[in-house]
């Protein structure tokens, strides 16, 4: 495999908002501070922590790439990487959005449950975190899926080479910046 510019820049990015539900922990240990932590929440709310990923999960698979349009023929090489890295970028935050909400509402519920909030909410984050690295984490699954709309229509998007899954077959002058054999 190859590591790229473009896929530091973007699992670092990833990275760094995965942190943030990491983050969301410690802000509910300081605030839920006279509750005991792991005491376990309510049985229904539990249950709708996991139905709500299951849900998010059928949604990430069925609409995950709706923002990416396949590339027209005839693009350049350097058009249509450049096309292709951007509708890459743009369906990764989406989908972020969309697998992180169960964090969120696991959050919000953290609040509302009279017992058991923490552990709400540390179940609804690793949902969140699994989603996160099945579905958002640039891999060679995510990327290879969002190449193949993008060539839907016979185009090429170089879009594993641009990500460094793939050898890089331009002419050196093309090829992205800092590939580096890791």
């Amino acid at each position: 495999m190859y590591y790229t510019d473009t896929l530091r820049a973007t699992r670092l990015l990833i990275g760094s908002m995965m942190g943030a539900l990491v983050m969301l922990a410690v802000v509910l240990l300081v605030t839920l501070e006279g509750e005991t932590l792991l005491a376990v929440p309510p049985l229904p709310w539990l249950v709708g922590v996991l139905i709500a990923g299951a849900v998010t999960l059928a949604v990430l698979e069925l609409m995950g790439l709706a923002v990416v349009r396949p590339l027209t023929p005839g693009l350049s090489r350097a058009d249509a990487a450049a096309a292709s890295v951007m509708f890459f970028r743009t369906a990764t935050i989406v989908r972020f959005a969309i697998a992180e909400m169960v964090a969120l509402a696991s959050f919000a519920g953290a609040f509302i449950v009279e017992e058991g909030g923490f552990v709400l909410y540390l179940v609804g984050m690793s949902v969140s975190l699994a989603l996160l690295m099945l579905e958002a984490w640039p891999s060679r699954r995510t990327v290879r899926r969002t190449q193949e709309v993008l060539e839907r229509e016979g185009a090429r998007s170089h879009l594993m080479e641009l990500y460094g899954f793939e050898p890089w077959t331009g002419r050196d002058t093309d090829k992205p910046s800092a590939v580096t054999r890791g």
